[in-house]
C-alpha cells in the first residue's frame, strides 16, 4: 500500500494558518471538498485540535492540501 502524507491548511483573514495533518492524501481532499461546501452554505469550519474550534466562514481566506514526501509501507 502507498499514500502520500498530506497536510490540509486553513488561511484565516489575519494571515494565521491552521493546520491539520493526514496520512493519506486522498482523505485530506475529501476534508477540504467538505469545508468547501460549508463555506460556500455560509456555515463555519470544525477543525479538531485537542478540542472542536468552529471557525467562522467570513474569516476563512483559503482551504489548500500540501502534499508531503512519498512514503511506501
Amino acid at each position: 500500500m502507498s499514500y502520500f502524507p498530506a497536510e490540509l491548511a486553513i488561511t484565516l483573514d489575519d494571515g494565521r494558518v491552521v493546520t491539520e495533518g493526514f496520512n493519506q492524501a486522498q482523505m485530506a481532499q475529501f476534508t477540504r471538498h467538505r469545508m468547501l461546501a460549508r463555506l460556500q452554505d455560509g456555515l463555519p469550519l470544525v477543525h479538531y485540535d485537542g478540542e472542536r474550534i468552529e471557525i467562522p466562514a467570513e474569516r476563512v481566506v483559503s482551504v489548500d492540501v500540501v502534499l508531503r514526501e512519498f512514503a511506501a509501507v
